[in-house]
C-alpha cells in the first residue's frame, strides 16, 4: 500500500457535527483509515485498530453536542486514537493475565458433593439476564437489531454496511443507538 496522506478537513468538531450528520460523515470517511492506521501501530491487529477507530468515532457520535469546537481536528483525533489504543492494551493486558491464572489453577473444586457450577440463584439470574437481553433486543428498532446481530456474529462494519447497502457511518450509528439502549433497558443487572 501507498504512503497516506493527511486528510485535508478543517471543519470543527462540536456544534458543527451535533447539527450535520454529513460533517462527521465526511470527517468519518476522511480519518477512518488513516486512524486504523495509526492504531495498528499499537495493537498489532488489523481487527482490533478496527474496533478501536469505530469505538472512538462512536463515542464521538454519542458525545457531539457536549464537545466545543476543537480547532486542529487531526491532533484531537490521532491523540483520541492513541489513547483509546492504549487503554484496549491494558484491558488486553488484563484479559490475557486472568485467562493465564484460570489455565494454571484449574477447575474450583467443590467443598461438598455434586454443585451445580452455578448455583441456583445464578442460575436463576442468569436466565432473568437471557431473558432481559432479549427483550431489550426484540425492542430495538428494525435496522439496529439486525445491525448488532450482525456485528454479533462477528461481522465487521464494512461487510454489515455492504450487506444492507448504508454506510460504514451509518452502522456505526445504528450499532451505537443500539448499544446505548441496550445499556438502559439493562441498567437493572449492572
Amino acid at each position: 500500500m501507498g504512503v497516506l496522506q493527511e486528510p485535508d478537513l478543517v471543519a470543527p468538531i462540536g456544534r458543527d457535527l451535533a447539527v450535520d450528520e454529513s460533517a462527521f460523515d465526511q470527517m468519518f470517511r476522511a480519518y477512518f483509515d488513516p486512524l486504523r492506521w495509526f492504531v495498528y501501530r499499537y495493537v498489532r491487529s488489523w481487527e482490533e485498530a478496527e474496533d478501536v477507530v469505530h469505538d472512538l468515532f462512536s463515542r464521538l457520535w454519542e458525545r457531539r453536542a457536549e464537545l466545543d469546537a476543537v480547532g486542529d481536528v487531526a491532533t484531537y483525533l490521532y491523540t483520541a486514537a492513541r489513547n483509546r489504543a492504549l487503554m484496549h492494551l491494558r484491558h488486553r493486558s488484563v484479559e490475557e493475565r486472568w485467562r493465564n491464572r484460570q489455565q494454571n489453577e484449574g477447575p474450583p473444586v467443590p467443598l461438598e458433593g455434586p454443585v451445580s457450577p452455578m448455583g441456583p440463584e445464578r442460575e436463576l439470574l442468569s436466565a432473568e439476564i437471557q431473558a432481559a437481553v432479549q427483550r431489550a433486543v426484540d425492542a430495538l428498532a428494525p435496522r439496529q437489531k439486525d445491525v448488532i446481530l450482525r456485528r454479533w456474529r462477528g461481522e465487521s462494519y464494512e461487510s454489515i454496511a455492504a450487506a444492507l447497502d448504508i454506510s460504514v457511518s451509518t452502522v456505526s450509528v445504528h450499532m451505537t443507538r443500539a448499544l446505548e439502549h441496550l445499556r438502559r433497558a439493562l441498567a437493572a443487572f449492572r
